[in-house]
């Protein structure tokens, strides 16, 4: 994760994560590593990158637009771009 791993390797970086980016507390986030992703996760949970958020302005929840656009072509959250988050929201607001 490199630079941006400072954010979020504590409690308190990843309350100030979940603070910043308005991650509601009922969504949980875990630090791993992109190695363990596949590993940790579990059925029924969709794993968001943390550069969804920091470079492409994702919040949670998604607007209609972005969740329409991401149900319509059948994709993950993590199959897009980061940008792609950006100009969707923009689009939503």
């Amino acid at each position: 994760m490199g630079r941006l791993e400072k954010m979020v390797n504590s409690p308190a970086g990843m309350a100030g994560f979940r603070a910043k980016y308005r991650i509601p507390p009922e969504v949980g986030l875990e630090y791993c590593h992109q190695e363990e992703i596949l590993f940790k996760r579990r059925t029924g949970e969709v794993t968001i990158p943390m550069i969804a958020f920091v470079e492409g302005g994702m919040t949670i929840p998604m607007g209609r637009i972005t969740r329409d656009y991401l149900r319509g072509h059948r994709l993950a959250p993590h199959q897009c771009t980061a940008n792609l988050f950006r100009i969707l929201g923009c689009v939503d607001a």
